[in-house]
């Protein structure tokens, strides 16, 4: 009965033993099972991302290499791809950055494609900067061309202008030398149709209540100034009417000057401008003539020696002093 009891007791035991290794095998096959889809998804996972590294530094390499091909002898265009290459380094380093620290492989994917982009505005731009260059170039090389063909035009032209301006300086000196001797024989002839005068008298007058003249010397007594002189004969004048010009200086060295007695302003022979005291027009046959001008200024005389100048076409004819006491 024990031994039964005893045997019983033991199949129950190792029935039991039976069921827990059992399930202790399914559980550790379970567990190794789990483990070694765990294994395999580090591995994918290693994988992907050792992949992605390839592919972003593929990409990197590729896009760094496209870009160099496109460098020429353009000085600023190569900076500008130096700088896109910069640019490049800089988010290809900042998305293994962010890959690294998120494992997130999905948005690692999506700024390797904005990489790409990237990549490919860059291209694009630098294309059109080449054309745009190209274009320069050609444009510099016709405008260059069409500056020979100026340059030629232009060295023609002032050679041309320089013959020109030497004929013309040549006319012109000839000219010059003409107005010379122009001026030269007018002179001449002017000078020759000057009119001399001769026998210049001065006199100072007083008027009576009878309206007679009587000679005075005193100065407070005198109110006309009468000048006369004789013009010489001159066969070169034309006959006609003869302007003789009468200027009397004061004492002070003033000319006597009044514009509503037919004083002015003459030019001399050696064109200054002086002031005159009165005219007198003759009626001139190139014979010897009388001519008389008085002066009545309606205001005192002062004393002292009176200078009398007469003229006639510029040129001083005649000069003499006057006195009054």
């Amino acid at each position: 009965m024990t031994t039964n009891a005893s045997k019983k007791a033991w199949s129950t035991l190792s029935m039991a033993a039976i069921i827990l290794l059992t399930g202790l095998s399914g559980y550790l096959w379970n567990e190794r099972t789990k483990l070694n889809q765990s294994l395999e998804n580090v591995k994918s996972e290693l994988t992907q991302v050792n992949h992605f590294y390839d592919e972003l530094e593929t990409e990197f390499d590729a896009a760094t290499a496209e870009l160099n091909n496109l460098k020429t002898d353009n000085v600023e265009l190569n900076n500008l791809i130096e700088n896109q290459k910069a640019e490049l380094l800089s988010q290809k380093n900042r998305i293994a950055r962010l890959f690294r620290e998120n494992k997130d492989l999905g948005q690692a994917k999506i700024e390797l494609n904005e990489l790409r982009k990237r990549v490919s505005g860059y291209i694009v731009q630098i294309d059109e900067l080449k054309a745009q260059n190209e274009a320069l170039a050609h444009s510099n090389f016709a405008l260059r061309e069409e500056k020979k063909i100026l340059t030629g035009e232009i060295q023609s032209e002032r050679e041309k202008s320089e013959q020109i301006l030497a004929a013309k300086t040549l006319l012109v000196s000839e000219n010059e030398n003409l107005l010379t001797e122009k001026e030269r024989l007018s002179k001449k002839i002017s000078i020759a149709s000057v009119i001399q005068v001769a026998d210049v008298q001065v006199q100072g007058y007083k008027v009576r209540s009878s309206g007679k003249l009587s000679k005075k010397s005193k100065a407070k007594k005198v109110n006309i100034i009468q000048v006369c002189f004789k013009a010489d004969d001159n066969l070169v004048v034309t006959p006609g009417q003869e302007t003789f010009i009468v200027r009397i200086v004061n004492p002070m060295g003033e000319t006597l000057f009044m514009e509503n007695k037919g004083s002015g302003v003459m030019i001399n022979e050696a064109d200054d401008q002086l002031r005159y005291t009165s005219t007198v027009d003759v009626a001139y046959e190139n014979t010897e003539v009388p001519v008389c001008m008085q002066w009545q200024p309606d205001i005192p005389f002062m004393k002292g020696v009176y200078q009398i100048e007469i003229y006639n076409k510029g040129y001083r004819v005649a000069q003499t002093d006057f006195k009054l006491n």
